[in-house]
């Protein structure tokens, strides 16, 4: 957290510290961090904001996994089928289709929303 908020040479700073994002000066030691955030949950388990273009601080971060974490990217894609917004991963995950063939099926002029859900073969929906 403090490399990527406050160390220009970490590969990490262009995203964090670069666009402006810091972290409350307490967490400048890692005791307060410590006290705030409890011990990690396990070792799947990484900081994640709350909102994402916010500071790290004991308001806005959480423990949670790295599937978690990526549907909730600035860089996501979501996607509304019925009403529902989820991240495509979800919708590929439920209707049982990779990415690479819902961009194909984009690519080949069919909408979004019908690439994700379209099969040749009637299967059932999975659960995510």
């Amino acid at each position: 957290m403090r490399y990527r908020c406050d160390n220009p040479d970490d590969k990490d700073y262009k995203n964090y510290g670069g666009r402006g994002v810091t972290y409350c000066g307490e967490w400048a030691e890692f005791m307060p961090f410590a006290e705030d955030m409890g011990h990690k949950p396990g070792p799947e388990y990484t900081l994640e904001r709350i909102d994402n273009d916010g500071p790290y601080c004991k308001s806005n971060c959480v423990w949670d996994t790295r599937t978690a974490q990526n549907n909730n990217s600035r860089n996501v894609n979501l996607i509304t089928i019925n009403g529902q917004t989820k991240p495509l991963n979800y919708w590929c995950l439920k209707f049982g289709i990779t990415r690479q063939a819902v961009y194909a099926r984009v690519k080949g002029g069919m909408s979004i929303e019908k690439a994700v859900q379209h099969s040749k073969h009637k299967r059932k929906e999975k659960s995510p």
